[in-house]
């Protein structure tokens, strides 16, 4: 959605899936044991 951080940043993708799971809860329990994982 913003090309400046796709630039920025050399994987965007797996930081966009993470806020998106973030926001359902599913990244919460992940992110407490394994968030290198979603990467």
């Amino acid at each position: 959605m913003l090309p400046a951080q796709e630039r920025d940043l050399p994987a965007p993708r797996p930081r966009t899936l993470r806020g998106q799971a973030d926001e359902g809860g599913e990244s919460r329990p992940k992110q407490a044991g394994s968030p290198p994982a979603v990467a």
